[in-house]
């Protein structure tokens, strides 16, 4: 299993004319996943180059909501690892749909 963190933050209009939020926490702590269900976590994420280690943003996770819609709230949710070994695995979660650049992989080709 991998273990991560799972954290949220809500922008509005004014938050992303500030350039800060205050809605912002933790979604779910020590959280379990399988690699399976982490491929499909981390499908539409990027990864973000952290210390210690890296971690992945999903920018749009509301995109098409009616809070999206009607309230313009934007909202992202990011995955934290919690120990190197479960970095990794996130890693290869990531790659499954967002090879890294200069492999001749494509998307979606590994689900042929």
């Amino acid at each position: 299993m991998i273990r991560y963190t799972q954290t949220y933050e809500r922008w509005t209009e004014a938050d992303i004319e500030a350039g800060a939020t205050d809605d912002q926490g933790i979604v779910e702590a020590q959280a379990q996943a399988s690699f399976r269900d982490m491929v499909k976590a981390l499908q539409f994420c990027e990864r973000v180059e952290g210390a210690p280690m890296p971690w992945f943003t999903d920018g749009d996770w509301n995109n098409g909501t009616r809070e999206w819609y009607e309230q313009g709230i934007q909202e992202a949710r990011s995955y934290h690892p919690e120990t190197e070994r479960d970095a990794r695995w996130m890693t290869k979660a990531h790659e499954y749909h967002n090879p890294p650049p200069g492999d001749d992989c494509t998307r979606g080709e590994h689900d042929q």
